[in-house]
């Protein structure tokens, strides 16, 4: 997956309401890197994992109402995508 393609993500439901928040890549996706963290730079979520259909299951039930930002890296592709938790 090259940088264009990891670009092309997108996050669900924005703002995020519950626990679940879903990250859709098109692609599938292998050794996945996500890193959640606020405008701080605190890091909140950090974990690894694999999107073999393409779509990726966040679990954020620690996250208070808020800015945060969520990064993910693929191989040598990195994206930062910006989200709101109510």
């Amino acid at each position: 997956m090259n940088q264009t393609e990891l670009k092309e993500t997108s996050l669900y439901p924005v703002p995020l309401t519950g626990n679940t928040l879903t990250v859709n890549m098109n692609k599938p996706v292998q050794d996945l890197s996500v890193r959640v963290y606020d405008m701080a730079a605190n890091t909140w979520i950090t974990e690894t994992g694999a999107a073999p259909d393409g779509s990726y299951r966040l679990q954020c039930p620690d996250l208070a109402k808020g800015l945060y930002f969520l990064q993910l890296k693929t191989g040598d592709s990195e994206t930062v995508l910006k989200f709101t938790k109510d």
